[in-house]
């Protein structure tokens, strides 16, 4: 992955986050759980990208 990659991945991360702590008690669940996927979607997306990447990388060497 390149750098943009993980520039836009810390971008959407951060964007759930404040998303999250806005959001009081009346925040349609409409909106959370997208957020809330988001927040722990994206480090598990990135760790997983990450080994991939590695992967790949010993494979060709």
């Amino acid at each position: 992955m390149d750098r943009t990659e993980y520039f836009l991945a810390i971008i959407t991360f951060l964007l759930a986050s404040i998303v999250y702590v806005i959001g009081d008690g009346d925040t349609p669940s409409i909106i959370v759980l997208p957020v809330l996927v988001l927040l722990y979607g994206t480090p598990i997306y990135r760790l997983i990208a990450s080994m991939s990447d590695l992967s790949q990388g010993s494979d060709q060497q």
